[in-house]
């Protein structure tokens, strides 16, 4: 235990005697691999996120009373914040479809394209994550 809160004080007075420097998030990036607070990039390919963003889609296309298939058809950026909890922030894009399978997807109507942004909180705290997502048209 001893041991642990040392390696946590030396963290610690490392993060403050860096606070005086006049780039505050270059002492905090030095501190640890990734600015905490700050939005960081990343990976849009994982397949966790496409299956975010189609969670979403479905919950948008629900609000907005549409019945018709959509299917997403690339997620073009993703970003993290460490706040009062994890903010994962995704834009992609999607497409009306006749088809359920990603794999498969099938646009019917390329000028119905929906830009999408899911903005999504899970909380330090035993409570419902919060997602949020808004898509608009697309002219081509």
């Amino acid at each position: 235990m001893h041991r642990f809160c040392t390696v946590v004080l030396i963290f610690c007075l490392s993060i403050i005697s860096g606070l005086g420097d006049e780039n505050k998030e270059t002492a905090v990036k030095s501190a640890g691999s990734e600015c905490y607070g700050c939005e960081n990039t990343l990976n849009p390919n994982r397949p966790i996120y496409r299956e975010m963003a189609q969670e979403a889609l479905k919950v948008y296309l629900r609000r907005v009373g549409s019945h018709r298939l959509h299917q997403v058809v690339q997620v073009e950026r993703v970003t993290e914040q460490f706040v009062a909890g994890e903010v994962t922030r995704i834009t992609f894009t999607a497409v009306p479809s006749n088809c359920n399978n990603v794999d498969l997807v099938q646009p019917v109507d390329w000028s119905n394209l929906l830009q999408c942004k899911l903005e999504k909180l899970i909380p330090l705290v035993l409570i419902e994550p919060e997602t949020k997502v808004s898509c608009v048209k697309v002219r081509l």
